[in-house]
């Protein structure tokens, strides 16, 4: 069925094949528009980069498994990646590894140098002000390790997949205008970039792909429970679904509370957020691995002001000095 969709203000038609997960797009007043496939999102950033590994970053979410399996179809592939922050939900974990071998998919772990359980017991349970440095903490210095240990000349690149869309977060990427962004020895591809939540689902049906239980239950993954973005409530969920992550994170609270006086499932308060005078309640630096975060906070801003445009508003003005597709 075709449908009515708008790109940079232009009337298109278009259908999606399943199979292919392409978009064909038809006729518009100015010519023809064709969305490419995302495996050939993937092999336009390999014959440009000419990557010495390409990594799909697997964290068992949904998003994930379509651009892994999406990155399996590629001219080159080594496998899958997860990124183990150290709090995590076990089945999520099991899962990641369950598809992998479904799939044939080789599978490796990327573990963060940094303890989650040090961390906060340090400075206190994140909140939305410090999610990027849980961000960086916990995933980047991952990501690092990872292609530190993986090249074998500093000249390589290493090629990295993620399920990242700009549909799921428009508000943090809005200044990244690219599926494929190059940093440093990093080249960041999101064969996804285009995808909606329909054409995501009709892609999972078509190719039977697992799907996270733990997204359907407590509407995370479970790759990442730092907790930046709870809401009051979500530590009584985790109990009743996932009792041996909740016991650990109850023994934690209880002694980083002694120091830092709010809950996992708490912000910090207000004047704790003052006297960290400088953090910003919503980040948009480049943070690829940690988009629906950043989507949530986003939402928090809405309800607590009861105004769609006060997300946007809120985002301090920063320059992106990433270079763009290279």
């Amino acid at each position: 069925m075709e449908k009515l969709w708008l790109l940079n203000g232009n009337k298109i038609f278009w259908s999606f094949d399943v199979h292919s997960a392409q978009i064909i797009v038809g006729q518009t007043i100015e010519g023809v528009f064709m969305c490419e496939t995302g495996a050939e999102i993937v092999n336009n950033a390999i014959k440009e980069y000419k990557p010495f590994k390409v990594f799909a970053l697997f964290s068992g979410g949904n998003d994930s498994v379509c651009a892994s399996h999406v990155a399996s179809q590629a001219s080159k592939f080594d496998g899958v990646v997860y990124i183990d922050t150290g709090i995590k939900l076990q089945e999520t974990f099991d899962h990641a590894q369950e598809v992998a071998n479904k799939f044939g998919w080789p599978f490796q772990v990327a573990k963060t140098t940094e303890d989650y359980d040090d961390l906060v017991l340090k400075y206190g349970f994140p909140g939305p002000a410090a999610h990027r440095y849980m961000y960086i903490w916990l995933k980047e210095r991952a990501i690092r390790k990872l292609v530190r240990e993986t090249k074998t000349n500093r000249n390589q690149k290493i090629l990295l997949i993620t399920g990242v869309r700009k549909h799921e977060s428009k508000r943090r990427m809005e200044n990244v205008k690219s599926p494929i962004v190059k940093e440093g020895a990093k080249v960041w591809v999101a064969p996804l970039w285009e995808w909606t939540n329909e054409v995501k689902s009709r892609y999972i049906q078509a190719h039977s792909l697992p799907t996270n239980r733990a997204k359907e239950i407590i509407h995370v993954s479970g790759d990442c429970l730092c907790g930046a973005y709870n809401d009051k409530g979500d530590f009584e969920m985790l109990k009743a679904f996932y009792p041996n992550e909740a016991a650990h994170i109850e023994n934690l609270q209880n002694q980083v509370m002694e120091t830092h006086p709010w809950a996992w499932d708490e912000q910090p308060p207000k004047w704790w957020q003052n006297w960290l005078h400088g953090q910003n309640f919503l980040s948009t630096e480049f943070m690829p691995l940690c988009w629906q975060c950043n989507e949530l906070a986003a939402q928090q801003r809405v309800q607590a002001d009861g105004d769609p445009d006060s997300a946007n508003e809120a985002l301090p003005v920063r320059e992106n000095k990433i270079r763009l597709g290279g």
